[in-house]
């Protein structure tokens, strides 16, 4: 089995042949490649050239996370409501699923533009749509 090693050129790549059902030594490799390229010290490279961790943009990254997990689940409970409406009701609950679909796809885009409260739209048609399923079901 055949590894490249990191920051080689496609066109004339330098390969690793390794025994089958061994994985590659990746550090060896990037010491290997940082030998090559003359960097001093061999493995400094790797940590002279890596950039600081950003703080904020992880905070943000994860924050963009938790808020379209909220909005996904709320989204997907809303559309098992919906084919609940779909199977069990009549013309009428069929009717009020295809809206209730509809207003949780504009919903959840709306929520995940707010931010932090981008539960709170998919939320309320979840209970409107919970409401007309009670009723029409």
């Amino acid at each position: 089995m055949r590894y490249f090693a990191v920051g080689q050129k496609k066109s004339r790549p330098r390969c690793v042949n390794l025994p089958p059902g061994t994985l590659p030594n990746w550090k060896a490799l990037l010491y290997e490649d940082c030998r090559l390229r003359n960097f001093p010290g061999g493995t400094e490279c790797l940590t002279k050239n890596a950039p600081a961790m950003d703080y904020e943009a992880h905070e943000r990254t994860y924050e963009g996370f938790i808020n379209f997990s909220k909005v996904g689940t709320i989204a997907a409970l809303n559309v098992m409501l919906c084919l609940i409406m779909f199977g069990f009701g009549g013309s009428v609950a069929t009717i009020f699923g295809w809206l209730m679909l509809i207003a949780t796809i504009v919903a959840s885009s709306i929520g995940l533009a707010l931010g932090a409260t981008g539960w709170i739209p998919p939320a309320a048609v979840f209970v409107v749509t919970g409401l007309l399923a009670i009723l029409t079901v």
